[in-house]
């Protein structure tokens, strides 16, 4: 079952172990190819590029870092400049209910060693925020990867944004909302990294892929709008 009822704890557990599952079938396929090709670790950012697709698969962040910290044998510092430069982190939802946030007691009793990584990932993390704004605790609170409260919880769409070297929504005004409403005090700390990829499916692109002959004949040769994509479709 992809997507198990998560309205249970039955449920959510079972949708946590089939990120993990998934997360770690896909990365450790993408290293073998990558190794299988004779590259070396140092490379790994400038040929192999992950797109974590919402919260789900967020898990990549701890488990490359476990690949390559436990594997590879690399230095935290190489290891956690490697996974920013692999990873990148798409945004599909504005409601921060939504935003998943897993039990610290099921990574104690499933993933401890990943869960030993994101407290380092984090410690690091709230050592630098501590330096640009001292005394601002509250702001730690707020950007910390974990969740106070009974249980602790980690945020996984903080350990997304933290661990890549990208952020984006899936419409530039989404993109501007996520910004400025849902994770202000990130895109406080990283505005280089909030940018916008996407603004929905052109119907002309869409039939240019599609179906290519159609798409020639429909725009008469002229193919100004395949690198005017804010020009207003023909047909619409």
């Amino acid at each position: 079952m992809l997507y198990p009822d998560d309205s249970t704890a039955q449920g959510k557990g079972l949708r946590f172990l089939q990120q993990y599952f998934l997360v770690a079938c896909t990365v450790a396929d993408a290293v073998r190819r990558f190794r299988a090709a004779g590259n070396d670790w140092p490379a790994l950012a400038d040929k192999v590029a992950m797109q974590l697709n919402d919260t789900h698969p967020t898990l990549a962040v701890p488990e490359l870092m476990r690949v390559l910290l436990d594997d590879a044998r690399l230095g935290w510092d190489q290891a956690w400049d490697i996974t920013q430069r692999t990873l990148a982190y798409t945004n599909h939802t504005l409601l921060p209910e939504a935003l998943e946030k897993w039990p610290l007691p099921w990574f104690e009793a499933l993933l401890p060693r990943q869960l030993g990584i994101i407290y380092e990932i984090n410690r690091r993390f709230l050592d630098g925020v501590r330096q640009r704004f001292p005394g601002d605790e509250a702001r730690i609170g707020r950007v910390s990867l974990i969740e106070e409260g009974s249980p602790k919880k980690v945020r996984m769409a903080h350990v997304a944004i933290v661990g890549s070297h990208s952020t984006n929504g899936v419409a530039a005004i989404h993109t501007e909302l996520l910004a400025r409403t849902v994770v202000p005090d990130f895109a406080e700390l990283f505005p280089k990294r909030f940018n916008n990829k996407t603004n929905g499916v052109y119907a002309t692109a869409l039939l240019i892929v599609g179906q290519p002959r159609a798409g020639r004949s429909h725009h008469r040769g002229d193919r100004r709008w395949l690198d005017h994509r804010s020009q207003p479709d023909r047909e619409t």
